[in-house]
This record gives structure tokens, C-alpha cells and sequence, in this order.
């Protein structure tokens, strides 16, 4: 069975007293053999598992737009088809909804329409159309006044 690559390598509940000696073995070996990072911790593993999972559902709102360019930027150079194939996962007969968006995306991408919206005073329908032309799911024609659109 072939065994996947080493991303890195965690070790938790290292007092400060032998993190000197794992550095020292570490540098000991030969430059080659290690492509991977080796992180060391005093943190039990459960402490650290904790932090991650917190720090993964933690999404702050300047963080938004770097989000929208990291999906952009996935929908557009990742093919899903050879992600399952390198996973080998079988479809789920159901969808979730990350799966739906992406569906959606993909249908609106090769046929692509064109919307008007009549709402160019309300911010909320700008924003909107503004994610929409930026990750070219469609056309948008906003309606109203060019200065209100504008701001």
C-alpha cells in the first residue's frame, strides 16, 4: 500500500528541557532526508487539535475578499474531476451545500447570462453584483442612479 506523503510533523508535549536535544537531532540529519516542517510544542495534542478546529471556524471580516480570491482562484485552476480521482472517493448521492454552490457556479460559467437589477440604491444588491461580475458568473446591468451605484 502506497503511503501518502509527509505534510510536516507535530510534536506535542515537549518540555523545554529536550526541545534542545530533538532540534540537535534533527540538524543531525542528513539535509536530504527531511522535506517536510517539524513543529515542536509544549501543548498536549488535544490542545493543539482545540486551537486548529477553533481557529479554522474563525473567519474575520477583512478576511472576506481574501476568501472570494482563494474560491476563485480553486474553482478556476482546480478540476474536481482529478481531486477525486487522487482521493478515490465515490459520489454521494446527496449534495451539500458547498457542493451545490459549486454546481451552480459551474452551470452559470458555461452559459453565461445576463441579470438585471432595478435595486442600484440598495448596497447589499451592488455588493452582490460586484461578487458576481468579479468571479464572471454573468453579466450585470445595475439599474439606477450612476452616482448611488458609484459609491
Amino acid at each position: 500500500t502506497a503511503v501518502p506523503p509527509v505534510a510536516g510533523v507535530l510534536l506535542t508535549n515537549c518540555p523545554k528541557e529536550i526541545e534542545g536535544i530533538i532540534n540537535a537531532v534533527i540538524n543531525g540529519l542528513p539535509s536530504t532526508s527531511l522535506s517536510f516542517p517539524i513543529m515542536i510544542t509544549e501543548r498536549t495534542g488535544y490542545d493543539v487539535t482545540a486551537m486548529l478546529y477553533e481557529g479554522s471556524r474563525r473567519v474575520t471580516a477583512d478576511a472576506y475578499r481574501k476568501l472570494e480570491v482563494v474560491q476563485i482562484v480553486a474553482e478556476t485552476y482546480i478540476c474536481p474531476e482529478w481531486v477525486s480521482e487522487q482521493i478515490q472517493i465515490d459520489k454521494e448521492v446527496t449534495m451539500s451545500p458547498k457542493l451545490f454552490q459549486y454546481s451552480i457556479t459551474r452551470t452559470a460559467r458555461s452559459n453565461l447570462q445576463t441579470i438585471v437589477l432595478p435595486e442600484g440604491n440598495d448596497k447589499r444588491v451592488v455588493t452582490a453584483a460586484g461578487m458576481l461580475t468579479r468571479r464572471e458568473l454573468c453579466k450585470v446591468i445595475v439599474l439606477g442612479n450612476v452616482q448611488a451605484v458609484s459609491e
